[in-house]
């Protein structure tokens, strides 16, 4: 797990080596259309994604924002499996079809432009959104996803764990773009309450970093997960 900040700005971190073998389905663990979309149009067609998020209630930490993602993680990794273990269990007893083999699972968090401590997660109404959309108009911030390619395969599974960030930057947004951006509903589900690949890509730029990691994925997660479809 990444304890601290010096060591996830260090660059793009891989722990335990996922085995690159057959895997034709592949389970993304989250709710997120983007994350499922990027999937669609970035894999074989050939690759079965199937979705479905995980169950209990998401944990939350302290500390800086690169440690809080990296916290979350962990703990998604821990019910990823729990909830593998059943739905197999369950596949025995009512003889019916396995769950993929392949598990990704991820969080990404939107840090405070002025605050290292704070992250700006999923908005819960329009006036959280609208706040948080306040925080980054006309600033530039960090966005960190944490990935995890969970390898079934194996007795003991197998784990890779990705951490990158990428820097945004929105213009000041005035309040008809403010607006535009709140009654367009693009917030809803988005950590920082905005949608770089949505409506708010006209008011912002990506200054560093790759454009998956701020839409829900570590970009070298992805690049390996490339290596495991070419196998297929």
């Amino acid at each position: 797990m990444f304890t601290n900040r010096q060591e996830a700005r260090g660059g793009n971190k891989r722990l335990h080596g996922v085995s690159v073998n057959m895997a034709e389905r592949i389970r993304l663990a989250s709710a997120s259309s983007r994350r499922m979309e990027w999937l669609t149009e970035h894999l074989p067609n050939s690759i079965e994604i199937n979705v479905k998020p995980l169950a209990g209630d998401e944990k939350i930490s302290e500390g800086e924002v690169s440690s809080q993602v990296a916290f979350v993680l962990e703990d998604k990794i821990t019910r990823a499996k729990i909830q593998y273990f059943l739905e197999k269990q369950n596949a025995l007893v009512n003889n019916s079809i396995s769950p993929p083999n392949i598990w990704i699972v991820g969080d990404t968090l939107v840090e405070d432009p002025n605050d290292v401590y704070t992250a700006l997660g999923q908005p819960v109404d329009e006036i959280s959104a609208l706040r948080m959309l306040l925080d980054i108009s006309g600033c530039r911030h960090l966005v960190w996803s944490a990935t995890a390619i969970i390898d079934f395969r194996l007795e003991e599974p197998r784990i890779d764990r990705f951490l990158e960030s990428s820097v945004v930057e929105f213009e000041k947004l005035d309040e008809h773009v403010l607006e535009n951006l709140i009654s367009s509903e693009s917030w809803r589900g988005k950590a920082g309450g905005y949608d770089l690949a949505g409506p708010a890509k006209k008011y912002s730029k990506l200054i560093k970093g790759e454009l998956v990691t701020v839409l829900g994925f570590s970009n070298e997660a992805i690049m390996h997960l490339r290596e495991i479809t070419l196998q297929i």
